[in-house]
């Protein structure tokens, strides 16, 4: 699969909570070992999900992911101004691979977020 940088910066945002994993254990091995070849077998699995991510996006959310990318190349790829298709992107890929939806945490945040009551618990007072 091709993927332009168009369609990364639109999948980006659903490559980054299902990959994540993934491309920090590849660039651990890049960064543990000077032999390229030994982190050959880490990228394949990052490619790998990347590739089914952007397609699963790009095939089963058309219209969304198109709208989105659209939004994004006529915003200079600011994120801020395209929410809405954002949105609207995540609420399909997440209703067609019927995964629940994964929130990136902020940059520099550990997980600690996972102590903390979820948006239904706490809005239903428990």
């Amino acid at each position: 699969m091709e993927l332009g940088s168009d369609a990364l910066y639109a999948s980006a945002k659903l490559i980054a909570p299902d990959c994540g994993t993934l491309n920090a254990a590849f660039a651990a091995c890049k960064q543990e070992s000077p032999d390229p070849a030994s982190c050959l077998t880490a990228g394949a699995a990052v490619r790998s999900c990347v590739e089914r991510v952007a397609g699963v996006a790009q095939s089963q959310c058309a219209e969304p992911f198109a709208a989105y990318k659209t939004c994004l190349a006529d915003a200079d790829r600011d994120y801020g101004k395209c929410r809405a298709q954002e949105r609207a992107l995540k609420v399909c890929y997440y209703r067609a691979t019927r995964l629940a939806p994964r929130v990136e945490p902020p940059l520099g945040i550990a997980s600690a977020s996972a102590s903390a009551p979820d948006a239904t618990t706490a809005a239903a007072g428990h």
